[in-house]
């Protein structure tokens, strides 16, 4: 028999103490039950290890199709987003069913594995010229001196765009992750919906332009995929989202990765110390780096139906919470779960890159990238250590656990 859901009426995600350290607030929350009701935000959150694997692989009771959900466009601006807001139109993260299989069959011939094994080059020269401008300070922000930069300009020669488009990505990444914060004023919403138009002219104009002259880039790959068996090819509205989410979700949760591995090392430098001298150390600290304070704090699915998950009834039409990081951090399913081990002995596979029929796309550039600009710092700046006088910032978001800044010297 489903439990009742235990209601947290005093629980705000977006308080700056929650910003800063969700943690406490997951483990007596999923100490209640494996799901919860914020009526903050008016979601469901599934907290419990059991309760995001089985979100995750229940699609036909829990529909991604409205993620994001930004709410709707103010109506003096819809002429300019028509589709709704960018990532809305159903492209690979958010539609369901036989469309997604085939957007993503159709996507996979754009992100094949020789195409990203062959950017480990590319990332290391970039990393390496990013570390040349900084090394005569001693001193850098690890995001937008290295890792934001680092993962926008990887991401911009994916898409055949100069370098310098990679500011822009980081403009409409923030505008974006903005949006889906829910909580916000109606002129902070007209000013990010402002934004978000302008990233959708963007999108579209670049990815028209590629019909009109193709390149051995990812934007041509999309356009040009076709499914032997249907013959299908993705739509121009399809190929514009999936670009959109790209620009977004493609170097966002990269370059979280690459701060946040670094700043677990460095909160106890002999980590850091012990892959200075073992590299084969640093696979592992990236997978529990993932685990441990998984890029993605939340995404979104919808009930289609009243359904039970870990045993707790969640009825039609609510929308959910899918807790990733509170889910890699489940004292039932990993041992000391709030403890960086890498290498641990836990049979259970975190879930910070998804599972199942969504699970993440992108994850072999996510690896790739995080391992090339980790091995860089190790071998340029092995003296690295967190400034003393500048503290690290949390980024105030409801979608990532990220750092706006972290402060390093060397």
């Amino acid at each position: 028999m489903a439990r009742q859901c235990p209601h947290l009426t005093d629980f705000d995600p977006l308080a700056p103490a929650e910003i800063e350290d969700p943690y406490p607030s997951w483990d007596s929350a999923r100490a209640q039950a494996g799901v919860v009701y914020v009526p903050k935000l008016d979601r469901y959150l599934a907290l419990s290890y059991e309760a995001v694997r089985e979100v995750l692989r229940n699609t036909e009771q829990l529909s991604s199709r409205d993620i994001p959900d930004v709410g709707e466009v103010p109506a003096e601006l819809r002429d300019r987003l028509p589709n709704g807001y960018p990532l809305q139109p159903q492209a690979l993260i958010n539609c369901d069913g036989e469309r997604h299989t085939t957007i993503r069959k159709l996507t996979q011939q754009a992100f094949t594995i020789p195409r990203v094994n062959a950017m480990e080059s590319t990332i290391r020269e970039l990393a390496d010229r990013l570390l040349d401008a900084v090394l005569p300070a001693g001193q850098l922000d690890l995001v937008s001196d290295y890792a934001a930069p680092l993962s926008t300009i990887v991401l911009a020669r994916i898409l055949g765009v100069p370098d310098a488009e990679a500011l822009r990505f980081r403009e409409f990444s923030d505008t974006i992750i903005g949006l889906t914060t829910l909580v916000m004023s109606t002129q902070r919403r007209r000013d990010l919906t402002l934004a978000a138009a302008d990233f959708n002219d963007y999108a579209t104009a670049l990815v028209r332009q590629r019909r009109e002259d193709p390149q051995d880039d990812v934007i041509t790959a999309l356009l040009q995929a076709r499914d032997p068996d249907s013959d299908a090819t993705l739509t121009e509205l399809a190929v514009i989202s999936i670009v959109s989410q790209l620009i977004v979700a493609g170097h966002e949760t990269t370059a979280t990765l690459i701060t946040n591995t670094v700043w677990l090392l460095l909160e106890q430098r002999a980590r850091w110390a012990a892959l200075l001298g073992d590299r084969s150390l640093l696979a592992p600290a990236l997978e529990e780096s993932l685990r441990r304070m998984a890029p993605i704090k939340h995404l979104q699915r919808t009930a289609l139906t009243d359904v039970e998950i870990d045993g707790v009834m969640v009825p039609q039409g609510a929308r959910v919470l899918v807790g990733y990081g509170a889910a890699n951090t489940d004292p039932k399913a990993f041992a000391a779960p709030r403890e960086f081990t890498p290498g641990r002995a836990d049979d259970q596979v975190h879930l910070a890159f998804g599972r199942g029929k969504h699970f993440c796309l992108g994850a072999p550039l996510a690896r790739l990238e995080a391992r090339v600009a980790l091995e860089c710092l190790l071998d340029r700046v092995p003296g690295l250590e967190l400034s003393s006088a500048d503290p690290p910032e949390r980024r105030a978001a409801l979608s990532v656990f990220t750092l706006a800044r972290l402060p390093l010297r060397f």
